[in-house]
């Protein structure tokens, strides 16, 4: 019986640690799609796709997002609807965004986040239009491209041995991404955290897709609910 209960426990356990991972909704951000107190799984070798939710590390922290743009895509948003190379992206009926704009004022925190990192033009309603890097993508290291891609820029260039970054050389004049980006948005857009704040993030840190509710506090209905 012992012999069971240890063959069960390795296997699970290696189940997790190369496909599955789980991560607790602590956060309003994904609203209505994903409650505070959901508890999801996360397959960790799911293909991204656009309009699905990823789990991603950044900045030492854990975020979960519904993937909006991929490596060369063009990405707007007009008045909290997002446009993907100059079309608009439906997305599901849980998403509050579209037409409602009262939701993006009086937020001057992300506001001041967003001017300082992008466009001194661009808000969480009205972003854009930015070209989301892919591998091998080369931008100008100039003019408007230095508002824009820096930070990502930034997070590619070497380190020293004491861990200070290494700048570009003066005589570069353009930049060749090391990495594919995604640009990911919180279902509850007014008040989300996100890449219209932290920018794109890169393929490396994506753990993986938010498959299902396996556990949560706010309804027992939810589990077993697939997250579309």
């Amino acid at each position: 019986m012992l012999l069971y209960v240890l063959i069960a426990v390795v296997f699970f356990s290696l189940l997790r640690y190369f496909f599955f991972e789980t991560y607790l909704v602590s956060q309003t951000s994904m609203e209505k799609t994903l409650l505070d107190g959901d508890k999801v799984l996360v397959y960790k070798n799911a293909t991204i796709e656009r309009n699905k939710v990823f789990v991603f590390e950044n900045e030492g922290g854990t975020y979960i997002k519904r993937c909006m743009g991929l490596p060369g895509d063009t990405l707007q948003i007009k008045d909290g609807m997002v446009f993907i190379n100059g079309r608009p992206l439906a997305t599901p009926g849980t998403v509050l965004a579209s037409g409602r704009k009262k939701f993006f004022s009086g937020e001057p925190d992300f506001d001041i986040q967003i001017l300082h990192y992008y466009n001194k033009s661009w808000t969480k309603a009205n972003f854009g239009p930015l070209i989301i890097p892919g591998k091998a993508m080369v931008v100008p290291t100039d003019g408007e491209n230095t508002k824009v891609y820096d930070q990502i820029m930034l997070q590619e260039l070497p380190v020293d041995s004491s861990g200070t970054i290494l700048p570009l050389p003066v005589e570069n004049k353009y930049y060749s991404f090391k990495n594919d980006y995604y640009f990911f948005l919180g279902d509850n857009r007014p008040v989300s955290e996100d890449s219209r704040v932290f920018g794109p993030i890169s393929r490396e840190k994506i753990i993986g897709r938010a498959c299902g509710i396996i556990y949560s506090r706010s309804d027992w209905k939810r589990v077993f609910k697939h997250i579309e």
